[in-house]
């Protein structure tokens, strides 16, 4: 067997053994706040895009060269199988380029001997730190991202999305706060904005969410409310935050006990037929 297909051997069973475990979950990112361990899956978009370019026409080299390697990030292995292209990346961290500052040295065997090997070597190591399928980022590191891969940039530019939505309701006085809230140091905070980006809460009209918070035992007195123009007014990121639980419908309730839940994670599903 020779070096490129065993290569391509062991690359492929490092994505079975990580992606393809039987415990392995997936999100989508819009739930990252949740912070599980789990595989998210972050579609590239205009806004963000770090790996655009394996989904495009790559040209090739027939030889490596040193400069190559120098400049070079990481590595990708091309899987097909039928149409389906799955990209496989391995980021080259600083133990993967041994002596590449020239603060040591490496020798190989040559025969019986061994002999000095002057320049830097290139590892490749039997890991897979994310994978490219139909553009969408599949990982369960998001540090690497978010160290290397400007991953800030995109949480941050969804969260201001969501912010304007929230705007086109008119249920809050002083959005102000909500974009002081985004813009805070910790990305914390920006990722919770991702929790309402696709909720259905997003479609109710003002006076049927202003008549809920006035109504319902839930949402008793966790907003300041301006009676005149049937507004929320934030007076501080404690009531931004209620404001998210509010429009992620975070808390459910049971049919059966009348029990009210909180929770994290949930699945919207058709009704059941009459």
């Amino acid at each position: 067997m020779n070096f490129k297909k065993k290569l391509q051997l062991s690359i492929a069973e490092s994505i079975r053994r990580k992606f393809a475990d039987e415990s392995a979950e997936y999100d989508h990112v819009d739930n990252i706040a949740n912070n599980q361990n789990k595989f998210y899956v972050i579609p590239q978009t205009t806004d963000y895009s770090p790996f655009a370019a394996v989904c495009t026409t790559i040209q090739t080299y027939d030889s490596y060269r040193v400069t190559d390697r120098e400049n070079a990030e990481g590595i990708f292995f091309r899987y097909q199988r039928g149409e389906q292209i799955i990209w496989a990346y391995q980021y080259f961290w600083p133990n993967a380029i041994p002596n590449r500052k020239g603060l040591a040295f490496h020798v190989i065997p040559q025969d019986d001997v061994f002999t000095e090997l002057k320049k830097p070597i290139l590892a490749i190591s039997q890991k897979v730190d994310l994978l490219i399928i139909d553009n969408n980022i599949i990982t369960n590191d998001i540090n690497l991202l978010q160290t290397h891969y400007d991953f800030e940039h995109y949480i941050r530019v969804s969260a201001r999305s969501v912010a304007s939505e929230i705007t086109t309701l008119s249920l809050v006085s002083n959005m102000d706060k909500v974009a002081d809230y985004i813009s805070r140091s910790k990305l914390t905070y920006a990722k919770k904005m991702l929790r309402i980006k696709n909720s259905k809460v997003l479609t109710k009209s003002k006076e049927e969410l202003y008549l809920k918070i006035t109504t319902l035992p839930r949402w008793s007195g966790k907003f300041d409310l301006d009676v005149e123009t049937h507004t929320i007014v934030l007076r501080n990121y404690g009531q931004v935050e209620n404001l998210i639980d509010l429009l992620d419908e975070r808390y459910t309730r049971s049919d059966v006990t009348d029990e009210e839940y909180d929770t994290s994670a949930k699945k919207w599903v058709e009704p059941a037929s009459q």
